[in-house]
This record gives C-alpha cells, sequence and structure tokens, in this order.
C-alpha cells in the first residue's frame, strides 16, 4: 500500500514539475492532444471511483503533463487517507497548497490528526480557512503542545458572537476561563450579544465560565429576558458589572413594560451612571414609538448620551427618528454616531435632508438672527449633500438630485499592468482553471477561486493583499469567469471597475422579457445582480432557485397565470424560463403597489404581504393623513435584509442603466411618497 503511494507521489511530483509547460496553451500543445488528455484524465477518475488501480496508474502516467494531473495523485491519497503516512502526505498538502484539491487533502488530514489528537503535526499544518471549528482545534493544539499563551491570544475576538459556536471549541473556553488573567466581563459581553439574538439557552451555558458568586447575577439577568411581566429582583451585594447588568436587564423589561421600566429606574436604580440609565430610556422610547406615543417616545430617545449604546441602538433611534419626523433632532444624534459611521452616505444624506427640512420651521426669531440661522442650516444641507452625493449609491444618487447636479459613475478599471495579467495567464494556476472550465466542473472552479482567494489573503497583507486581490479578479474575469471576479474584487475593497462588476449578461432575455412586461431592462439586470451574481445554478437555503431566485411554489403560481406548463423545480435553473417567470412576477407585483419601484422591489425580497404591512398607518382622520415621503419609506424599512435588498437594487438598477446606455433614471420621479393604501402621485394628492 505505501508502494502505491509512493509511486503516486512520485507522478504528483512530476505533474507539479511540468505544470509551469501547460501554463500558456502554445503551439506545441495542439486542441487535439488536450482533447484526449482531457479524456484520459476522465477515465482516470473513472478507474480511480471503480478501484481499477492498474488502469488508473497507467492513465496518470500518461497525463503526467495535464495541468490537472496533481488532482488525480491527491484523489488517490485520498481514498485510503486513513492508511497514509505523513511522509506521503505533507509534501502533497505543501506543493498544493492554495487550490482546491491541495486544501481538501489539508482539511481531510487535518481531521485525522485530530481525532488521533497528533497536536504537533496539527499546528504545523495549519492553516486559516474561516473555519471557526478548525480554528478552535487549533488552539487546542497550540494549548496541549505547551504554548497556552498563544493558544489564548485573541481569543475573545473568536468567543465574542451572538451565535453558536462548535462543540469543539467549549474545552478550549473552559480552560481559558480558569487561567490566569482571564476577565469575566467577557463572560458578561457574550451573554448580552446572545441574548440580543434570542440565544438564551446558550447564554445560560455561559454560566460554567463565571464564578460561583456571579451565578446569582446570570439567573437574574436570563430572568429578565424572559417575557414575564414583572421584573426580577436584583441579587444583593456588589458586582464590578452591577451597572451594566442592571441596566440590560432593565433595557430587556423596557421592551415590554416601558413605563414599569421608567419607574423602576427612577425609584430602584437611580444610581445608575447616565450611559447606562440611557439604555434603558432609549428601550422605552423604541417601544413608545412603536406604540404611537411620538412626544414620550422622543423625549425617551434623546436622554441616550452621545456615544453611549451599540451602533444599532443608535442606527434604531435615528430610524425612529426619521419615522416620527423628527427632524430637528436628527442632525445631533447622527452627530453622536461614531465619525465613521456618521460620514457615511446615508446618514450625511439624511443630515442634508433634516437641515433642510427645519429651514422653514424653526420658530420665529430677530429677523437678522433667523436669516443668520436659515443662512448656516442652507449652507450646512448642501455641504452635507455634496458629500453624500460622493457616493455611489442609492443615497448618493438623492442628494445628487436634491443639488441638481450629476450623479456619480465615475468607471475605473482595475489598475493592472499588461505584462503582469499576461504572466498571470501564463501561470499554471490559469492552466488548471482552463481545464476546469473546459471539464465543465463547476463545483470544483468555485471551490478553486474561493482557495485562490484565501491563500492570496493569507499571503499578503494591507495594500499588498488589496492589489494580490485585484489581480486575482483581473485574471478571472480575463478568463471568462465572471461570477468570480465579482466576488474576488469585492474582498478587495476595489469598487470603481463598474464593466467588472456589473456586467452585460443575459442581455438577449432581459430585453425580450422588458418587450413583454413593460419593465426597464436595467431593473432585471438588477435584480439578477443582487439576487444570483448571474449565477444561473444559485439555489438558496430557502430553496429559490437560478438567476432570480424564484421559488418553486412562486414559479408555479406565475406559470399558471402565463399559462405555461407547470415547471419542475430543476427546470427553474434554467435561464430563460427563470427570466421569464421572474419577470412577469416582477411586474405583477409593480402592478400590485400601483408602479412604486421601491414597494415592488421589497416585494420580491419579503413577499407582498409584509409590504402591505409595513405601509404607513391611515390617520384617524383621513383629511389630515400625510402621505410619507418614500425616501424616508425605504430608510425605515423594519427588516435589515430587505432594507439593504432595497437600496442596492435600486442603486444597481441606475448602474444598469448607465451600462445599457440609456438615460439615467430621475429617482424622485420613480419614487413617489406612500400612503396608508400605496403610492400617492401628485394627480390624487390634492
Amino acid at each position: 500500500m505505501q508502494y502505491r503511494i509512493a509511486i503516486l507521489g512520485s507522478l504528483f511530483a512530476l505533474g507539479c514539475a511540468l505544470m509551469p509547460l501547460a501554463g500558456g496553451e502554445d503551439d506545441s500543445t495542439s486542441a487535439a492532444d488536450l482533447s484526449a488528455a482531457r479524456e484520459r484524465f476522465g477515465q482516470a477518475q473513472w478507474a480511480l471511483e471503480n478501484g481499477d488501480m492498474e488502469r488508473f496508474d497507467q492513465l496518470s502516467e500518461s497525463l503526467a503533463h495535464y495541468p490537472l494531473a496533481p488532482d488525480l495523485a491527491i484523489a488517490a491519497l485520498v481514498q485510503r487517507l486513513n492508511q497514509a503516512q505523513a511522509s506521503a502526505v505533507e509534501p502533497q498538502i505543501a506543493a498544493m497548497a492554495g487550490t482546491a484539491p491541495g486544501e481538501r487533502l489539508r482539511r481531510l488530514w487535518l481531521g485525522r490528526l485530530a481525532r488521533e489528537k497528533r497536536w504537533a503535526e496539527y499546528a504545523r499544518l495549519y492553516v486559516d480557512n474561516g473555519s471557526e471549528t478548525r480554528e478552535c482545534l487549533y488552539r487546542r493544539a497550540l494549548r496541549d503542545t505547551g504554548d497556552a499563551e498563544a493558544a489564548f491570544a485573541g481569543l475573545a475576538d473568536l468567543y465574542l458572537t451572538g451565535g453558536s459556536l462548535p462543540d469543539v471549541c467549549d474545552p478550549l473556553f473552559a480552560a481559558w476561563a480558569q487561567s490566569e488573567g482571564f476577565d469575566p466581563a467577557l463572560v458578561w459581553r457574550r451573554i448580552e450579544l446572545l441574548l440580543a439574538r434570542g440565544n438564551d439557552s446558550i447564554a445560560r451555558f455561559q454560566g460554567q465560565y463565571l464564578p460561583a458568586a456571579e451565578q446569582p447575577w446570570l439567573a437574574f439577568r436570563l430572568a429578565a429576558a424572559t417575557r414575564a411581566e414583572r421584573f426580577p429582583s436584583a441579587p444583593a451585594g456588589k458586582h464590578p458589572n452591577r451597572a451594566r447588568v442592571i441596566a440590560a436587564a432593565l433595557a430587556d423589561f423596557a421592551a415590554r413594560q416601558p413605563n414599569s421600566a421608567l419607574e423602576l429606574l427612577t425609584k430602584t436604580f437611580a444610581d445608575l451612571p447616565p450611559a447606562q440609565a440611557g439604555l434603558v430610556h432609549a428601550a422605552a422610547g423604541l417601544t413608545l414609538a412603536a406604540r404611537g406615543e411620538r412626544a414620550r417616545a422622543l423625549a425617551e430617545l434623546e436622554r441616550l448620551p452621545p456615544g453611549a449604546g451599540s451602533l444599532t441602538l443608535q442606527q434604531k433611534r435615528l430610524r425612529t427618528g426619521l419615522k416620527l419626523g423628527a427632524w430637528e433632532l436628527l442632525p445631533q444624534w447622527i452627530e453622536a454616531l461614531p465619525k465613521d459611521e456618521s460620514r457615511r452616505a446615508l446618514w450625511q444624506y439624511w443630515l442634508g435632508r433634516a437641515l433642510e427640512q427645519t429651514l422653514d420651521t424653526d420658530p420665529p426669531e430677530p429677523q437678522t438672527a433667523q436669516a443668520d440661522a436659515t443662512d448656516q442650516k442652507s449652507a450646512g444641507a448642501v455641504a452635507a449633500y455634496r458629500r453624500a452625493a460622493d457616493d455611489r449609491s442609492l443615497w448618493g444618487f438623492l442628494a445628487a438630485e436634491r443639488l441638481g447636479v450629476a450623479k456619480k459613475i465615475a468607471h475605473r478599471p482595475i489598475p493592472i499592468n499588461p505584462e503582469r495579467l499576461q504572466e498571470l495567464l501564463d501561470s499554471p494556476r490559469a492552466a488548471r482553471l482552463r481545464e476546469l472550465q473546459a471539464l465543465q466542473q463547476d463545483i470544483e472552479i468555485r471551490r478553486e477561486w474561493r482557495e485562490y482567494a484565501r491563500a492570496l489573503e493569507r499571503a499578503h497583507q494591507g495594500e499588498a493583499r488589496a492589489i494580490a486581490l485585484r489581480e486575482a479578479a483581473a485574471l478571472a474575469q480575463a478568463l471568462g469567469f465572471r461570477i468570480q471576479a465579482i466576488l474576488i474584487l469585492a474582498r478587495s475593497g476595489y469598487w470603481d471597475d463598474l464593466e467588472l462588476r456589473f456586467p452585460l449578461l443575459y442581455t438577449e432575455l432581459t430585453e425580450e422579457a422588458a418587450k413583454a412586461t413593460g419593465l426597464p431592462p436595467s431593473w432585471l439586470l438588477a435584480i439578477i445582480r443582487q439576487e444570483s451574481i448571474f449565477n444561473p445554478d444559485a439555489i438558496s437555503p430557502a430553496d429559490a432557485m437560478g438567476l432570480m431566485q424564484l421559488l418553486p411554489s412562486t414559479a408555479r403560481e406565475v406559470a399558471g397565470r402565463l399559462e405555461l406548463p407547470t415547471p419542475a423545480a430543476a427546470d427553474l435553473i434554467e435561464p430563460a424560463l427563470n427570466i421569464r417567470l421572474g419577470s412577469a412576477y416582477l411586474a405583477y407585483l409593480n402592478e400590485v403597489f400601483d408602479g412604486h419601484e421601491a414597494l415592488a422591489t421589497a416585494a420580491y425580497n419579503a413577499g407582498p404581504t409584509a409590504v402591505r404591512r409595513w405601509l404607513p398607518q391611515q390617520a384617524p382622520d383621513a383629511s389630515q393623513e400625510q402621505p410619507m415621503a418614500a425616501d424616508v419609506w425605504i430608510a425605515t424599512i423594519p427588516y435589515r435584509e430587505t432594507r439593504a435588498y432595497v437600496d442596492r437594487v435600486l442603486t444597481y438598477r441606475v448602474l444598469y442603466d448607465q451600462r445599457l446606455g440609456r438615460p439615467l433614471p430621475v429617482l424622485s420621479e420613480l419614487l413617489p411618497p406612500i400612503g396608508p393604501r400605496g403610492p400617492v402621485r401628485p394627480a390624487n394628492m390634492e
């Protein structure tokens, strides 16, 4: 057995050594030669799967010059990995590091090392691939080989999450909690993260990492997180995190019983510091706002001190202020955000809107002072809009329209030297990818690009990493891997290559669908770009399928409406059918919501029932009813996913109009105000 593995290893090494010869398909590599090699490669795979090792060895030897030859040696080794020796495995992992087969072998070998508790070998072969399980096992390997300091260094970054972590991490955390210098405050931070996401049972499990003296406080905190109508009694005695624990418990209670929580804050817990008390006031304010008590809600929300509370809480306060029309408070709330957040186009747009909105609503002042204040606000609004308009986004585009200036598009291709791109095209990596493409190995192609990107991220830091990823994206584009080019470029943080990021794919089908439905082709392309990034085989965890991510039930309903044959789920990966049904469904939603693109787009993501529920509530006196501005409605959509979805699709809609050479839409005309029954257009606003 070991002799066979050694022979395969020799073939593998020969293949790796000769791979550069196959980098570019030059005159010596004819199409016929490649076709024959591809056929033998498939035969070798079949022979291996069926246990014909003699035939496999013969075919493998004949493929030594073929770019995918190393894959065969690795596949053979994987079949016998439980009997393999490290001397046969480790060289192959090293030689094929950063490729799909090489990293598959590493993953399986690390699994065996962990089962056999061969921690020194595990630590030596470990590379970060984003797996929490792998990281925990690596840190355990460090600890069990005598390097506890390295094992626990930076462990808080992994631990502090509101979600679950693999069971293999628990012994590591238990050892960490017993180590010198461990701070139980970290446990309390994770408990709050878990409770915020409704993971009460995991929060309770964290109690094993707390000292015995803190167990009553954990019981108190967990009791406050339940849906009980009474607030639990706080434990007697001191606690190093008393103020934070009580404030978090009161904030949970305020979400259910705001009046009782505020009374407790005043009478029982008046000693809480302002930052902690502010969390309770803010939680009560959000609840009062949901109940329609506008004045009281704003008064409580205003009591959140600058810098207090999480970013999520501050964003919720701002969105609530928008929904309530608290224009006079928004500028100071935006100013209270962390600097990087406050400078986002979203909040600069709303700063401009708030300052503009309050120009005519200030109380009377002496004429000169009033004129100065108006001029200041007007200048502030213009400055905020200009900062927002510099961003290529929905909010930047809306700000540009407010200013009456052109929307920022600014396409700039990836900066890459042609010689460097040719070097990449001639590389063994490119040769592998060409062969995988020729063999239509779509899943393996995705794995190969994923491991390539991870390898670049491990090998480089800072600007060097960004450059390496940009080059990889340029390579993907040059080889025709459009989806992978988009994904890798996003990892680089380079956003200006619009031709790469927004490819013109399936345009004949979208043009045909646009004519059939009356929808703009740019809208259809925007939906596809957001839903599947043009991957016709995409299947979501909810079983939405294809380019426009149709649920089979929705597809059947739309097909029936169009008097088409009922499609099977597998039919939905066919681009023509998927686009025909998806565009018809979008057209139906557009009709349901009277041609309002934001409402129809939101309904495509969340469903029409949810969107109807999110429409502004009808006022008791219909004559006093004021519609909600569409930008306010978009910014205050309750579901974060749908809010981001509408934001992106409307942004992409503009960018695809530019890519198609069509006039850019005026968003303010596409997005009329919204009332309790849907769009409120000028003709029926009178």
